[in-house]
């Protein structure tokens, strides 16, 4: 087993695109306790080839993309407790995050960041997805053949497009429906909101407002 501690300071970087790629194990991403960190965290894999990570800036843009792939001519059951990745991110600054995952779990804590866009494509495992607590951002979910769980914090907004009729969406909150649209009273003047887009194809997702947390 390969482990790697990422280290990644903020040398100057005001925003960061963040691409995750998982298709298999233990995902976690919550705020970074280091100031001095861009990304932190580990990743650990059964082989050294099967993760791995990159990292470019460009002025004061950074772009960090991390892979954690599987060997296929293993059983599904190796992998999930030999392959985790858990990243730290600057609480601090702007960030965008697109996470695409496959079989295992993960939970992706964004409540402590700063986050624009949001993209989150489920698999076959288990996705549980605290969104921000402030801010204006746009979010999109998709599952896959298994479970997402959207966490919407207290104090944030929320308009919620359903998309999708394959798969099963509850919203649970105080939303006002609107074929197929959910939306928090005073949504349009609120300081703190979120544009979210959840497609259902195949899987389950749930979203928990304000007072279902």
């Amino acid at each position: 087993i390969e482990q790697d501690a990422l280290g990644v300071p903020i040398e100057g970087a005001t925003r960061a695109e963040v691409s995750l790629r998982a298709a298999v194990g233990r995902v976690g991403v919550r705020a970074a306790a280091d100031p001095n960190l861009l990304v932190g965290g580990t990743l650990v894999a059964p082989w050294p080839d099967r993760g791995r990570w990159t990292l470019d800036r460009v002025g004061d843009t950074a772009r960090f993309n991390l892979t954690l792939d599987r060997r296929h001519d293993l059983s599904t059951a190796v992998w999930p407790d030999r392959s985790r990745v858990t990243v730290e991110l600057a609480p601090f600054v702007s960030l965008t995050l697109r996470a695409t995952l496959g079989e295992g779990t993960a939970t992706l804590d964004l409540a402590g960041l700063v986050l624009t866009e949001i993209a989150v494509q489920g698999g076959a495992g288990r996705v549980d997805l605290i969104l921000p607590a402030r801010g204006r951002l746009a979010a999109e979910v998709t599952s896959g053949t298994g479970e997402v769980t959207v966490r919407i914090p207290a104090g944030m907004a929320a308009r919620i497009r359903v998309e999708g009729r394959r798969g099963s969406v509850d919203v649970v909150g105080d939303y006002q429906p609107d074929n197929g649209v959910f939306t928090s009273p005073g949504y349009g003047t609120a300081a703190h909101r979120v544009d979210l887009t959840v497609r259902a194809n195949v899987g389950r997702i749930t979203v928990l407002g304000v007072r279902s947390l």
